[in-house]
């Protein structure tokens, strides 16, 4: 966020306003948690509604232009995410466990601030308290979903709604 606003000169808030959020027919405004100073908080804090934020996911599918006029995520930038992650650093790490709880089966990587990322090109955003995204390109298909549950597992219990979403995705397509 802080090299985005270095080198273009704009807040992160208002270039993410001009070339994202105002592209996906959104209703609501995209709030971002700031700094006393007004420095974007890149861990977090990013309001939406969850109509609002099934839009956005669906910029990464083939149906984007059910949301948008312009395709936002390009095809090349599409095959980088879902390709730039690195199995070896990911393989053993806190992640790769919450990804195998959550999911009942391995992930294979993390990349581009996606926690999980599968060889199908499947991809998963985790939020703190019982939060997040699940696309899955080649399926056409995204989710979301929401809470309030602490992340702690032992107060809380694992959380399968990444599990859900990903099984949802197989079965709307056949599989």
């Amino acid at each position: 966020m802080l090299a985005t606003q270095y080198v273009t000169g704009m807040r992160w808030q208002d270039l993410w306003n001009e070339r994202v959020w105002s592209k996906i027919g959104a209703k609501n405004p995209f709030i971002c948690g700031l700094a006393q100073d007004g420095t974007p908080l890149a861990a977090g804090l990013h309001n939406t509604t969850p109509e609002d934020l099934l839009r956005f996911t669906m910029i990464y599918t083939p149906s984007w232009n059910v949301v948008s006029d312009e395709k936002i995520v390009s095809d090349r930038l599409l095959k980088s995410i879902q390709t730039m992650g690195n199995p070896e650093a990911y393989k053993g790490s806190t992640e790769e466990q919450y990804g195998t709880d959550w999911f009942g089966e391995v992930p294979d990587y993390n990349s581009a601030q996606w926690d999980h990322v599968f060889n199908d090109g499947a991809m998963f955003k985790h939020g703190n308290m019982g939060q997040g995204i699940y696309v899955d390109p080649a399926r056409d298909f995204c989710g979301m979903y929401f809470g309030l549950a602490p992340n702690q597992d032992e107060i809380s219990g694992i959380d399968h709604s990444p599990g859900y979403l990903r099984n949802a995705a197989k079965m709307l397509a056949g599989g």
